[in-house]
């Protein structure tokens, strides 16, 4: 069984880096002692917005730097955001939805999907996803994200058909939204 010896922050910036010293009894009775680092991130709400009327999901594109290397575009995503100080995740949903992409989401009109963590080998991040489903008149601004955080968020309309051929294809490149739209699948059609 492994114990947590010791942990202590080794870096701290936009993001942060922890080291904990890890204790281990293996098999043959012997103790190890071994250091791992971990990313310190703030949990995520994520929501696959669904407009019923026109047909299509309401997604998202911003410059991705950790991917830069690896692609020339923008990739596809729902939409997503860290919860603020004390906020409940649905809260946090509800709120990013209107900042990032524009609309208005009812209570009554989202629906958690599934909860994870992000990638649990390196990072404590966890995402809480959602399906809403929003009409026009739920649009109340153009979105686009907070210039104050350096989001400049392109907010594009996917057809559904689209959503679900990329999902089947597997050219989806972002596990939130792939997750999202293979939950649409089973679930909603």
């Amino acid at each position: 069984m492994q114990k947590v010896k010791e942990k202590r922050e080794i870096f701290k910036s936009f993001l942060e880096i922890e080291e904990g010293i890890i204790e281990h009894v293996g098999p043959d009775g012997k103790k190890h002692t071994y250091s791992r680092e971990r990313l310190v991130r703030d949990n995520a709400s994520c929501v696959l917005i669904h407009h019923i009327e026109k047909g299509v999901f309401v997604l998202t594109k911003q410059f991705r730097f950790a991917i830069s290397d690896f692609v020339k575009e923008p990739i596809m995503e729902i939409m997503a955001g860290k919860f603020s100080e004390g906020e409940e995740p649905l809260e946090a949903a509800i709120r990013e939805s209107e900042e990032e992409c524009g609309y208005s989401i009812k209570k009554e009109n989202i629906e958690p999907i599934a909860s994870y963590y992000a990638s649990p080998g390196y990072t404590t991040e966890k995402y809480f996803l959602y399906y809403a489903t929003v009409s026009s008149e739920d649009k109340v601004s153009e979105g686009g994200g907070l210039e104050n955080e350096n989001e400049y968020i392109e907010v594009i309309e996917l057809p559904e058909k689209e959503l679900i051929k990329m999902a089947k294809e597997n050219t989806l490149e972002d596990s939130k939204t792939l997750v999202s739209a293979l939950w649409f699948i089973i679930n909603k059609c």
